[in-house]
This record gives C-alpha cells, structure tokens and sequence, in this order.
C-alpha cells in the first residue's frame, strides 16, 4: 500500500479553515468590486428622457452601441452611454483625417516639387487627388508645366514610403472603387472611368481601352484581375447611359503610359532623393478635396490627403510617422487610446470611441466654425451619404455629419442643431449589427428627431 505523506501546513484545522474562509471572501469581495468598476464606465450617464427614447427607438436592435451627446453651448454631456468603450469607426475615421489635414495643409494644395539640373527636369510628387479628377476644376499647372518643358522628366518614388493598400483593408474589396491604390502621382482618381451612351462607350483614361472586356449581359457589373492585366465591364443593352469605375491596378508601366497619355511626355521613375531647393507647383483647392471627402465619403480623396499630410509632418510619406505625430501633437486632446490605422476608414484595425469622436468634432467647431461645418459635412436629406437620411425639417437639414458603414456596422458622427437652436455634438456607433442597415437607419433617424423636437 502507497504511504500517503500528509504536510502539517495543510491540517484543515479551526484557523485554517478561518484563514481560507477569510481569503475567499475579499478574493470574491474585490472581484465584485472591479466588475462593478467596469460597469460603471458603461452605465447611462445623463438625462434619462434620453435614455428612455433611445431605448424606445433602438430596443430591438442587435447592435452593440456607443452614444456620446455633447451640449456645445452648455460646455456640458447631455448623455452618455458606453462612449468609452471602443468601436469599428469605418468612414467616421474620416472626421480625424479632415482634422489632421486643416493642421498640417495650406489652403491650396502642392501639386507637386520640381527642380531643372542642366537637361533633366526632377519632380517630386505631393499626392494631390485632385489631377484629373472628373467633374472638379483640377489645377493644372503640373500638367502645363510638363506639357511645356523640352527637358527630360524623371518622377522620383523616393517619398512613397508606405504601401499601395492600407493595413486591415478587405482583399477582396480590390475590385471595388472604394478601395482604390494609393500613390505619391494620383491621377484621374487612380480610377477608369467608363461612360456608355446604348452602345458607344468612352474609356478614360484611354491606355486602358486595350485591356478592358465588355460584354453585353443580364448584369451590369465591373471587375478586375488581381494583377491589373484585365479589366471587365458588362452591360444591360436596355439601360441606355450608364457610368461606373474601376479602381487601377498600377502593374508595371501603367504608371508611366498613364502620365504620358497626359502629358504627351515620357516620363522616367528613378529613386531620386528630395531637394531642399525643389520649388512647388500649385495644386488642388484643400477644401474642395475635403468636401467631397466628407460628402461623398470618397476614400481616395482620404488616402492621399493623408500621404499629402504625413510628408508636411516627417518629409515621407508614410501614414504611421502622421498619426503618431497627430496624437502626440495638435490631437494629443484625444484621451482614449484610439487604434488609427488609415485616413479613409476602410480598415477593421481602426478602434475609436464615441468619446473621441465628440472631442475631434467640438475642436473643429471651435477652430472653423458652423459655417465651415455646414459647407464640408454632409447635410441630412440634402446632400452626400446623408441625401437619403430623414434628418431635416421643412427642407432644412438639422443634422450635419458623417456616416460610417461597412457590412454590421452604421455609425453618424456630427452636428444637430434643435428646433430651439441649440448645437449638439453626438457620435452614435452601432457594430456588430446583425440588422438590415435600412432598420438601424430608421431607429437612428427617429432618435435624432427626437432630440431635435426636445431639446
């Protein structure tokens, strides 16, 4: 038979018993503690009328919420729900990126910096998406400019210092023209445009006319190889004018026959450093970029405002050294330790609070005004993402905003003003939804009338 060693610090005696009953009790003590900690950061804070009609407005929804309201005239939260908590921001990242680019672009943008060295004349590309952009007035004194010169051009990549997707963006978004590549030399919206009248299309830019398959189908749809090689484009014959876009996949020359296909130049690309003595060439109008940003939700139109920032802040192009510099410097305002990974949004790496988002929002309210904000952001049931929102009275919108979605996630970020003229800042951010977008919408919608008629 074994010989089973019994340890005497191990008796159950009378004190131990004492001692282990006494160590459970303020284990399960503190645990009870720290849980009722976490909750607290959660729990509803403010007017309960308005945790009452969001409860009756949301209450069957399947989302996970974060609300922030936030009285602007009060200097006051007027309610607060889970706004700590973190959040998938989608195009609400949008918001931080139209702050960073009122603190570090000029009111007109560079086009690009050039320098003539005996022959040869050197450019160095400032990411300005505003190059033949359809339906803007595009500056066009870099394309003047190498229309004109009899010199050599040689581009430089040597500021490019990122990559053509963003970290976190979908794989297979690469179709789609909201996920276009992003580049120091933007041109055309790094996009083919495709506008058909019944049979007669016009492919801009034409380069690609050559490698684009149209089809005649039940559908209409376009898509593109991984590698850019192949470009489809099917069409229904009863539908007589139609427009659509493809994002440019820039496979090994296309950068270059693109660009000669503007200029009537060839251009060579050389890893060419930056020289202290380049001079800039006008480019784009910021707020015009930031408008469409802003309204359309333009992803590209982020992006490259985003690389234009990162080289003001580091002299590279690189949104990491940005967003570092960003949160460290004139957004150090910011107190959640937000993950900001990309300046349009596409990214499921972005983390945001609603918190965050009524902090960045009340700072451009103080900087610019409600005048700017009312030129920039989206205005509800008028113009932008926000056109088919219900979010106006009389044909005035009172809400004035940004909206997020991608697939269980619609979040609006902005300005309300009430019926009695009060200015409210809210963030409402709604993941994990497993509702149709149309029922959230609705919810949304109801809430914010109500604020509207109440408050």
């Amino acid at each position: 038979m074994p010989h089973l060693t019994i340890y005497p610090q191990f008796i159950p005696c009378k004190k131990a018993r004492f001692a282990w009953l006494f160590f459970l009790c303020c284990l399960f003590s503190n645990t009870n503690f720290l849980f009722s900690q976490a909750s607290t950061a959660t729990r509803a804070e403010g007017d309960p009328a308005i945790g009452k009609a969001l409860k009756d407005f949301d209450n069957d929804l399947t989302c996970n919420y974060g609300l922030s309201i936030y009285d602007v005239q009060k200097g006051e939260w007027l309610y607060r729900n889970h706004d700590e908590e973190y959040f998938i921001p989608a195009s609400n990242t949008k918001i931080l990126t139209l702050y960073a680019a009122l603190h570090t672009l000029s009111a007109q943008l560079d086009a690009a910096y050039v320098i003539l060295r005996g022959d040869t004349m050197f450019v160095w590309g400032m990411a300005d998406p505003g190059t033949l952009y359809p339906d803007i007035d595009s500056a066009n004194a870099l394309l003047n400019l190498l229309h004109s010169t009899d010199k050599t051009i040689i581009f430089s990549n040597q500021l490019f210092q990122t990559s053509r997707f963003g970290k976190g963006w979908a794989w297979d978004d690469h179709p789609r023209s909201y996920q276009c590549e992003r580049n120091e030399y933007p041109i055309y919206g790094n996009r083919i445009w495709i506008d058909r009248v019944n049979d007669t299309i016009k492919v801009t830019p034409a380069y690609f006319s050559s490698i684009l398959t149209v089809t005649k189908d039940s559908i209409s749809k376009v898509d593109r190889s991984e590698w850019g090689d192949q470009y489809m484009y099917h069409y229904k014959p009863n539908v007589p004018v139609e427009h659509r876009t493809i994002p440019i996949t820039f496979f090994k020359n296309d950068m270059n026959f693109i660009w000669r296909e503007a200029t009537g130049k060839h251009i060579v690309f050389q890893n060419v450093p930056m020289d202290s003595t380049a001079i800039p060439v006008p480019g784009s109008v910021r707020d015009t970029m930031l408008k469409i940003m802003m309204q359309e939700s333009d992803n590209f139109i982020a992006e490259e405002l985003f690389l234009a920032s990162a080289y003001r802040t580091s002299g590279v192009m690189n949104e990491a050294l940005l967003i570092d510099s960003m949160l460290r410097g004139p957004m150090k305002f910011i107190l959640d330790s937000i993950q900001w990974l990309d300046g349009s949004g596409l990214s499921r790496y972005n983390l945001m609070t609603p918190n965050s988002m009524i902090r960045v929002l009340n700072k451009i309210y103080e900087e610019k005004g409600l005048d700017f904000i009312k030129n920039i952001f989206a205005a509800g049931g008028l113009s932008g993402s926000l056109k088919n929102w219900e979010l106006y009275k009389a044909n005035t919108p009172f809400v004035y905003g940004k909206s997020g979605t991608m697939r269980n996630v619609l979040n609006l970020s902005g300005y309300l003003i009430t019926r009695k003229g009060k200015l409210l800042v809210f963030s409402w951010m709604n993941n994990q939804c497993m509702d149709k977008s149309a029922t959230i919408k609705e919810s949304m919608e109801k809430f914010l009338t109500f604020l509207y008629e109440e408050y």
